[in-house]
């Protein structure tokens, strides 16, 4: 019942471009350096936001009617104060989300998490070949491998709500129905088990991109992770990014959603309410309509496919044309779902 009344409220915002949920980014600091990271390089900034300037934050979500928060980084546990936040956060009533590499957490952790009630933790794992999940991290520590599985069972035992996150490149297709095998022999079923299109970001991803080819040999894999889709109505886009949506950064900066490059103001001198009702970025973004993607329209799969404006512009600097290689990799998907 929670998920159905998720997305019906979350529906009544789109239409009136309501501000529902909020990913924030707590710290750009990451122990880990994925090869295809859109955030580029992990660097501790001074500008980071305290731990009195973040829940100064959180107030004015709440007092915005937010109902959502998803937190990141960067990897959220390279701040000392994090579960300070997360506590702080749960009692404003916020339904919280993370998502971490759980290389950081331990079982002490963990139970705190678990008293916090978190909704959700989302685990990125990228690979159960050791050394490729090494690789595609961008770590030396080998040992981190089976304390993240360790950490995943105790979740697991505790009846935690878990997802896992892949993201999919050409150094782990072949792996994927393995992967999907491997969770599903610890308890976690295939709807909570993700496997992410590389967008485009601050790192160079087309050498990573698998082909059409190999993606097609994994369409069973896909075909669940498709059909749960958001069904939206035909004649609206998918994307909810400055509808009911937004991203805040770890200096304070907010953006449509985390894969826009350019900020539409800084939370350190304007409020979340000014920006969210006055910028110009947004009033162009939710003034966009389905008929403006014209290559799209013309797609077989315009009603199952995630129409991305930002992986477009990083793509093809146009916001309404999408690269070859992603519509390639979205058909590879969608086919046969």
């Amino acid at each position: 019942m929670e998920k159905d009344l998720f997305l019906y409220f979350q529906t009544k915002a789109l239409t009136i471009n309501s501000l529902f949920q909020v990913e924030f980014d707590v710290t750009n600091r990451c122990n880990a350096n994925c090869i295809f990271c859109f955030q580029g390089e992990h660097k501790e900034s001074q500008t980071e936001l305290s731990t009195v300037e973040i829940k100064a934050i959180l107030n004015d979500l709440r007092d915005m009617g937010v109902y959502s928060i998803g937190f990141s980084g960067g990897e959220p546990f390279c701040r000392d104060d994090f579960l300070d936040i997360l506590q702080y956060a749960r009692n404003l009533h916020f339904r919280i989300s993370i998502i971490t590499n759980a290389m950081l957490i331990d079982r002490k952790i963990i139970e705190k998490l678990n008293e916090i009630s978190i909704e959700r933790i989302t685990i990125s794992f990228h690979s159960i070949i050791p050394n490729n999940y090494s690789f595609l991290f961008g770590i030396k520590d080998k040992s981190n491998y089976n304390k993240v599985i360790d950490n995943i069972k105790y979740m697991i035992d505790l009846k935690m709500n878990i997802g896992i996150a892949v993201t999919v490149t050409k150094h782990n297709v072949n792996e994927l129905s393995n992967i999907q095998h491997f969770f599903n022999e610890l308890g976690i079923t295939n709807v909570n088990i993700s496997f992410n299109t590389l967008l485009q970001g601050k790192k160079q991803i087309d050498s990573l991109l698998p082909s059409y080819e190999e993606m097609m040999k994994q369409k069973s894999v896909f075909k669940l992770s498709e059909k749960a889709l958001f069904d939206r109505k035909k004649d609206e886009i998918r994307c909810i990014a400055g509808r009911t949506s937004c991203s805040i950064d770890s200096s304070g900066n907010v953006y449509p959603c985390t894969f826009f490059n350019t900020p539409i103001g800084n939370l350190k001198r304007t409020s979340i309410k000014v920006l969210w009702e006055t910028s110009h970025i947004l009033k162009i973004i939710r003034s966009i309509k389905r008929e403006h993607f014209e290559k799209c329209n013309t797609c077989e799969y315009i009603n199952n496919c995630s129409i991305c404006i930002c992986d477009n512009l990083n793509h093809t600097g146009n916001a309404f044309i999408p690269a070859k290689k992603y519509c390639e990799t979205r058909k590879a998907r969608l086919k046969n779902v």
